[in-house]
């Protein structure tokens, strides 16, 4: 194995921060995998005003932690992480070898957040639009909220209900403008890019088959399956490290 530590950029998904990355982060480390992580633009808080905050702020923000790494890097994005990372590698293709998407939504080549769920068939199994709120008091700040109770068991199913509930509690209110914004890739941008999809088997908030549909939208060199719910860093980080670093020597 070289002597050079492999480097991945995490980037959390709807309604997260980077928190949710702590478990992982150490298990990474000993297989010689450094992490880099940020919490998005907006997602440090329920409170503040997010009505100014766009997708393409999302988009920049990991963009300049790219460039300030100054290397080719491992690209990981979590569920809304994956339009994230597409948008990114867009962007900036020399910086990136491997994009790695984690239960994660796949955009068209042209593509808005708002329209990606109508794209997908509804399945019985998945209860994350049960978990949706629309209070007066998100909406007036420029976010969505979820249900404390349905939102613990949409993203972390596999859990005690008191983890669920931990968990819960961590939940920001998610900036809604980002689902209006446009998004870019294209293949000659992204095809030198090895590109890998880690799906979860038991996954309520996007399901299996959803997944799947997702990933027809791209061609994937790799695909792996865990048998976890939506949230395998906080279900089975040491399982999630080892798949990541599998992945990492077929870049």
């Amino acid at each position: 194995m070289s002597h050079t530590k492999e480097k991945i950029v995490l980037v959390h998904g709807a309604f997260h921060n980077k928190d949710c990355w702590n478990l992982l982060i150490p298990e990474l480390q000993k297989r010689g995998i450094i992490s880099h992580t940020l919490t998005l633009v907006g997602h440090q808080s329920s409170n503040n005003n997010a009505l100014s905050i766009s997708l393409r702020d999302y988009v920049n923000q990991v963009v300049k932690m790219i460039q300030d790494i100054g290397e080719s890097v491992m690209l990981l994005g979590h569920s809304m992480g994956g339009i994230i990372i597409s948008m990114v590698a867009e962007q900036c293709p020399h910086l990136i070898r491997h994009l790695i998407y984690l239960t994660a939504n796949v955009p068209r080549k042209k593509d808005r957040m708002i329209y990606m769920g109508k794209q997908m068939k509804s399945n019985d199994e998945s209860i994350f639009l049960e978990a949706l709120e629309y209070s007066f008091s998100a909406l007036s700040k420029g976010r969505l909220s979820l249900n404390p109770d349905l939102s613990g068991q949409a993203f972390y199913s596999e859990q005690t209900p008191g983890i669920q509930k931990v968990w819960a509690q961590k939940i920001v209110n998610q900036p809604f403008r980002p689902y209006l914004g446009k998004i870019r890739w294209s293949k000659e941008k992204l095809q030198n890019i090895t590109k890998s999809y880690i799906e979860c088997e038991l996954d309520k908030a996007l399901t299996l088959s959803q997944q799947r549909f997702n990933q027809k939208n791209m061609t994937f060199n790799h695909v792996r399956t865990l048998k976890s719910d939506h949230s395998p860093f906080l279900l089975m980080p040491k399982e999630l490290a080892e798949t990541i670093f599998e992945l990492s020597q077929l870049s």
